[in-house]
């Protein structure tokens, strides 16, 4: 189970990246980071489409419910995940809750595909610059093909950052 994003959350799709940046609850088959208690989504890895199927909590049922694109009734789902640590702040003043992200900073990375975990680094030389994802070794990871959703998470948050 993956559960990402709360209500300061920011969301966008480019490429076929969906996105959410912002503080966050991770859960992905037993991993798990606790970001809200109010505002959480779960994936469960589907092993027969080889897919995260995505879930949003419900502060009305009080459980995971599925989350459904409205144009056609089906489930969101996603061929990978990809879950970035990256320094997050609030601006300062009356920001309307707006969150400021270190993008150029680099930090570790979490990339899950087809059932399976590996853990890197992002880095991002400049704004103008792709985001690129290194493996332990340095090589740069290469993606499988499909949906990528991507989790961009407040470093703060790794004392409650686990999987299994």
């Amino acid at each position: 189970m993956f559960v990402c994003m709360t209500q300061m959350e920011h969301k966008y799709k480019v490429a076929g990246i969906v996105a959410a940046v912002g503080p966050a609850m991770i859960v992905i088959g037993g991993l798990t980071s606790k970001h809200s208690d109010h505002y959480k989504t779960s994936f469960r890895y589907d092993p027969q489409s080889r897919t995260y199927k995505m879930q949003m909590y419900s502060r009305i049922s009080g459980k995971f419910e599925n989350t459904v694109d409205e144009l056609n009734a089906k489930q969101l789902s996603f061929d990978n995940l990809l879950v970035c640590f990256a320094p997050i702040e609030r601006y300062s003043g009356d920001s309307g809750d707006v969150q400021q992200v270190s993008y150029i900073s680099g930090g570790d990375a979490y990339y899950f595909s087809r059932g399976a975990v590996q853990h890197g680094r992002w880095e991002k030389a400049s704004p103008e610059h792709p985001l690129l994802v290194y493996d332990k070794t340095g090589a740069q990871m290469l993606f499988n093909r499909g949906k990528t959703y991507l989790a961009i998470v407040d470093d703060d948050e790794w004392s409650s950052f686990s999987y299994q």
